[in-house]
């Protein structure tokens, strides 16, 4: 079978040969009627209609050949579109958004026909919601375009013919064709990523199960040497205390009172020491009076001790949040207050906690020095960051939501907001702790 452009020289070939002889049937009826139909088609041409009917066929063959070499241009930039079309490694659906072929597929190239399992009549056949996987909202269906015809990018699932569902991210573009509108939707298949994405949420939710674990632990520990200090260390500091005050008071010189005295001031510091950390690793006021009594005594605690302004402003939240919640933001206060005054250089530290439905609001702030906060949560060994990732982790873990910022020279300010109502095991291990 001949290819198109070589059918294109003889047809024009035949019709110069056909007007030949349309010209030799009007030269037998109306001109040269004595002359036979054969003559004057070949044997017996009248000078001038030898010269007219080569001027014709010379102009037919000319035009033949013309058209062949447009032809043959457009089969090569035709051929080269669908080769380009054909090899890109995702699937491709050329749509009908609109008109009497509203939703239907104009054109889809090889990929789309052999990851979706269909032939090209099949596919073509079908309309963008067959290939939505069910319960896929409408909008994100391969027809999609925005209001203002500006390209788009969603994710999606479609399914093949088999029903197998495949997660696609589909690239949206709006375009007219011989000036037809006209969709080109092109769809890639990430089930690859999805899968990746998938694992590293679970690995993701294995470490914070494991941080929670951990950070229980840690609680255990602490309270465990809370009770040692109490109980063992400060029992026997006591003891030591009542016999050094018996001594003391037996002795007669002067000298050696004195110096009996510091000792027994010393002890007395001591024994204050003990009973600060052993409160600081278990503070018996959170457990036996709630989150609001408990921050206020520590930025009182703190106000004292760093020669700090505090302005507290603590809603009575201890019935909005479970035990462990309570503990969690109980720790974060701590541990912001510990890099406010070992960190910040401050004047004044503002701390808030205002309840109400859906969540509770925390606010820490402070007019210190202040960092840079990208720089300072960089994965490097430094307490302070430290700390930081802490705090952030101890958020998570209660299902917060933290922003931080600081700038050089204007302080820094920790917000974020808990959800209430949460229950025993939200955000720890309970059970490691006794709870």
């Amino acid at each position: 079978m001949l290819k198109r452009q070589y059918k294109v020289i003889v047809i024009a070939v035949a019709l110069g040969l056909a007007v030949v002889v349309v010209i030799s049937i009007f030269d037998y009826y109306f001109f040269y009627e004595p002359k036979t139909f054969l003559d004057l088609l070949l044997f017996d041409i009248p000078p001038r209609e030898v010269y007219n009917r080569s001027i014709f066929m010379a102009f037919s063959v000319i035009l033949g050949i013309l058209a062949f070499h447009y032809f043959t241009r457009m089969t090569e930039s035709e051929g080269r579109y669908r080769q380009l079309f054909d090899n890109v490694n995702d699937a491709i659906f050329v749509v009908s958004p609109e008109g009497e072929g509203r939703g239907k597929f104009i054109e889809a190239n090889a990929v789309a026909y052999k990851n979706l399992g269909y032939g090209k009549e099949e596919l073509l056949r079908l309309t963008p919601a067959d290939l939505a996987a069910p319960g896929t909202n409408e909008q994100y269906a391969l027809d999609q375009k925005s209001a203002d015809n500006a390209p788009l990018l969603f994710e999606t699932v479609i399914q093949d013919k088999n029903g197998l569902k495949i997660p696609v991210e589909v690239h949206s573009h709006y375009f007219q064709l011989s000036g037809r509108p006209t969709i080109l939707s092109i769809v890639r298949d990430i089930t690859v990523r999805k899968q990746s994405e998938l694992k590293l949420l679970e690995s993701e939710q294995r470490l914070r199960k494991l941080a929670a674990q951990l950070l229980n632990i840690q609680e255990i520990e602490r309270s465990r040497i809370s009770k040692e200090l109490h109980d063992e260390l400060g029992q026997a500091m006591m003891l030591l205390k009542f016999q050094v005050s018996a001594i003391h008071e037996k002795l007669t010189d002067p000298a050696i009172r004195k110096d009996s005295g510091e000792v027994l001031e010393n002890i007395n510091e001591a024994i204050e020491n003990i009973r600060r950390l052993a409160k600081d690793l278990s503070p018996t006021v959170l457990e036996n009076l709630g989150l609001s009594a408990a921050v206020r005594f520590l930025l009182e605690e703190f106000g004292k001790s760093s020669n700090i302004a505090v302005a507290a402003d603590i809603d009575e939240v201890n019935d909005l949040l479970a035990p462990q919640v309570q503990r969690h933001i109980y720790r974060i206060f701590q541990e912001a207050l510990t890099n406010i005054g070992r960190h910040a250089q401050a004047r004044q530290v503002k701390a808030m906690i205002k309840g109400s439905e859906p969540c509770i609001s925390v606010l820490i702030q402070d007019d210190g020095k202040g960092f840079e906060v990208d720089e300072v949560l960089a994965d490097r060994p430094k307490a302070r960051r430290f700390g930081l990732a802490t705090i952030k982790e101890r958020v998570q873990l209660i299902g917060g939501s933290l922003d931080l910022k600081s700038e050089l020279g204007s302080g820094t300010k920790i917000t974020f907001t808990v959800p209430v109502g949460r229950g025993e095991g939200d955000g720890t291990i309970s059970h490691l702790a006794g709870g």
